[in-house]
């Protein structure tokens, strides 16, 4: 199986300061086969959930042809870096391409990307999604649970009298009743049986 690997970065090491004296930190995605530039995005902050790991060559850039002088602001600032995507990949040939430009030596996946469904519960009362404080929120109760699962779908069942089942797909962290805030958990599913004895 043809595996693709990319880079991407959402690091301090491309970060400038626009016209208006915010921070800007280009998110970049890259094939490493080809090089080719699939996408180039300014944010306005580092903290975000698709922030993996740094890589110069493109950084370096990017700076030296998108920030001298930078834009105003992030809509101008991100013309700016379609701009560079296009130069990048279809007028630049590059040295490690033998020459060649990255939109030459890239193949997009013949595999369409579609993201992964949410769990479903059927087997559950009611099917909630967790805060990003890691709380279930029921009317106006509020359950913590815990950070880890924060944004994820987990579903509910009574299984007793006021004693309810919190399961996340096919495992259960633990139960909450009438009266604690908080969920209990359950025996560690993922110590050997040897282990448990």
């Amino acid at each position: 199986m043809n595996r693709r690997a990319f880079e991407f970065d959402l690091h301090g090491e491309g970060v400038f300061r626009l016209g208006n004296r915010e921070y800007c930190y280009p998110l970049t995605i890259a094939d490493c086969r080809s090089r080719y530039l699939i996408a180039c995005e300014g944010l306005s902050s580092i903290k975000s959930q698709f922030a993996f790991a740094a890589f110069e060559c493109m950084h370096r850039t990017l700076k030296n042809e998108t920030t001298k002088s930078a834009a105003f602001n992030y809509l101008q600032q991100q013309e700016r870096l379609g701009e560079l995507i296009e130069d990048y990949n279809n007028e630049r040939p590059h040295q490690a391409l033998a020459g060649r430009y990255p939109g030459q030596a890239y193949t997009p996946s013949v595999r369409i990307y579609e993201p992964a469904k949410e769990p479903e519960h059927p087997d559950h009362d009611k099917a909630i999604r967790v805060t990003q404080c890691g709380r279930i929120c029921i009317g106006r109760r509020k359950i913590n649970l815990s950070r880890s699962f924060a944004n994820q779908i987990v579903g509910i069942r009574e299984v007793a009298d006021k004693i309810w089942l919190v399961s996340v797909m096919e495992h259960d962290p633990g139960f909450f009743d009438q009266d604690e805030g908080r969920v209990e958990p359950t025996a560690n599913p993922f110590i050997p049986v040897t282990e448990k004895l």
